[in-house]
């Protein structure tokens, strides 16, 4: 069973896939057989006969849970970690070095400073970066 996109969506991008020849993709859920929910990606091309008809639809339908509780997971990390580097009452700068030809250290570049960074050093946002 799917859920979470429509089935109406679904047959829209395989019309589509039909109608134009490019290539069917797609991420939905879906209710296993045990009732659990995976997350699948279903990847297909259609195939016509010499007078254009669409005769097939061959395809494969991969399961990405893994892939997608990956994703979740570091999502709620890199949030984690924005809340803390935004709030935190201390200045916080992440840096990248820039090294020379001989590998010695010549200057760095802001990759991401806080609010209180920017407070502190009186550095403004595009200035940085």
């Amino acid at each position: 069973m799917m859920f979470g996109k429509k089935p109406t969506q679904v047959t829209a991008g395989i019309e589509h896939a039909i109608a134009t020849g490019e290539n069917y993709e797609a991420e939905y859920r879906i209710r296993d057989a045990d009732g659990k929910q995976r997350w699948v990606i279903a990847r297909g091309q259609v195939e016509y006969d010499v007078n254009g008809n669409a005769i097939t639809f061959p395809g494969v339908l991969t399961d990405i849970s893994d892939r997608k509780l990956a994703e979740e997971t570091l999502r709620r990390s890199e949030e984690r970690y924005r809340t803390v580097f935004e709030s935190i009452d201390e200045g916080f700068c992440v840096i990248k070095m820039l090294f020379d030809e001989n590998g010695r250290p010549v200057d760095y570049r802001f990759l991401g400073v806080n609010p209180m960074f920017e407070k502190q050093t009186g550095l403004e946002p595009k200035t940085i970066g």
